[in-house]
């Protein structure tokens, strides 16, 4: 995997991040049971994917850039 590669990896991870924490304070504010259930489920399938996205960085070395 390039710096670049990672790099862009890094920015989009820090969106769902951010995406995960709005969804999670909207949720926290109350709203009605079926709007909490799909955002309860889009938040954990985000913080999954983070999760494999982190695993998988630490798992492949970084190659160098010419």
């Amino acid at each position: 995997m390039t710096a670049q590669q990672i790099d862009n990896i890094e920015l989009h991870s820090q969106r769902a991040w951010a995406l995960a924490s709005m969804l999670q304070t909207y949720l926290s504010q109350g709203t009605d049971e079926p709007s909490r259930e799909v955002m309860s489920g889009a938040v954990a399938e985000i913080w999954e994917r983070l999760d494999a996205i982190g695993a998988e960085l630490h798992r492949k070395p970084v190659e160098e850039v010419a």
